[in-house]
Formats: C-alpha cells, structure tokens, sequence
C-alpha cells in the first residue's frame, strides 16, 4: 500500500500553567489547546488528534477516558485522542515485563536455565538485587546482551557455521528469509509450545524451553 507524503504543518501554543500530572489537568490541557487552535465541531468527527507523552500520560489518558465514557457525544467522550507513548517508554515496560515474567520470584530463581539463573552469571556482584530491586539500566543492558548472545546461537545453529564466514559469503535475502523463518520455527517459543508443556515430566527439557520463551 502507497502512502502518499504530505508536509505537516506545526501551530504554536502558548505556554499553559496546568499540572499535567493530575487527570483533571490533562483534561485542561486539552481543552485549552482546542481553544488556541480554534478547533470546529466538524473536526471530531474527520480526524483524530495523536497525543503523544509518557506513561504517566498513558494512565491519566486511560482514567479520563474511562471517565467520560458516559458522555453522549464523541467529542464528550473524547473518542478522538488517541495516546501514543513515546518508543523510550515503550521499552521500559517491555524490559519492566520481562524482569516481572522471568526473573522476579521466588520460583524463578530456582528455575534451571532460567533467565534469573543467566543474570546472575552477568551481575554476580548485584545478585540481591534481582529479585527486588533491578535498576532499569542494568535490566536493560542485561536483556539486549542476552538477546544478542540467543540468536547468535541461533543463527549459528541453523546455518552450521560461524556468522563471520556467513557473512562473508554474501548470502542471497531469499536465503537470509528462509533462515529466520526455522528460527522462528525451531527457536522461539510460538503456538507448538504447549505441545513442549504437554509431554511427559521426564521428557521435559527445561533449558530448551526457558531459552524458547525468552526469545
């Protein structure tokens, strides 16, 4: 699908004294900038307006929605602001999510193979805090270096040499495809996991399938 480019164009606000962490300013906010930029009736119902912020954002976002749903209008209801947190913030709950998935508890600490298992051999000095208190930079790093050293792995395993000499090679992209898609078959944990969990405890590999649902 074409998607054709067009300029946008950029319309200065001024300055507002509102507290913008409480749900009531948010809605200020709002109402203040419909007000500078003239904004017609018509307009709720043609377009949408992005409303990008972080995740405190997304939560005021969230309650004043829920709030106003009892409205009769869309524009009442605010059907038309539509919140899109930024990619940093993005990132934090998908590491915050991993940390609460993976490593936080007291059974994955046990877990063997596990990811709390491999953060401890990247923080030995910091074990403590894994299971309590991780800082998000520390989480951060830890997961993108893993992520890296799995599909390594991975990739070295499906194409059965090293990724220095595949690379040199010049691989076509059609073979490139047709190598991620066994990783993503052979590799990652999809809709044949519960295949895994199914089978007998004695046939469980559990490395195999810890290192499945990390990737």
């Amino acid at each position: 699908m074409h998607i054709p480019v067009e300029k946008s164009t950029q319309q200065l606000a001024c300055a507002m004294h509102i507290k913008a962490s409480s749900t009531d300013g948010n809605v200020e906010i709002v109402e203040n900038l419909e007000h500078q930029l003239g904004m017609s009736a018509e307009w709720y119902d043609e377009y949408v307006h992005l409303c990008h912020g972080n995740l405190g954002t997304q939560e005021c976002y969230d309650a004043t929605t829920f709030f106003h749903s009892i409205e009769h209008t869309s524009k009442n209801r605010l059907q038309w602001l539509i919140m899109m947190p930024g990619v940093f913030h993005i990132q934090m709950a998908t590491v915050n999510a991993i940390w609460r998935l993976h490593i936080k508890g007291e059974a994955l600490c046990s877990n063997e193979g596990g990811t709390y298992k491999l953060f401890e051999c990247l923080c030995p000095n910091n074990s403590v805090k894994l299971g309590t208190n991780l800082t998000y930079h520390m989480l951060n790093d830890g997961v993108q270096h893993l992520l890296r050293v799995h599909f390594s792995i991975c990739w070295e395993e499906v194409i059965g040499e090293d990724l220095c000499g595949f690379a040199e090679r010049r691989p076509a992209w059609d073979e490139i495809e047709e190598l991620a898609l066994k990783i993503l078959n052979q590799h990652i944990g999809g809709k044949f996991f519960g295949a895994f969990r199914e089978s007998p405890e004695v046939e469980h590999d559990m490395k195999h399938e810890n290192q499945l649902l990390f990737n």
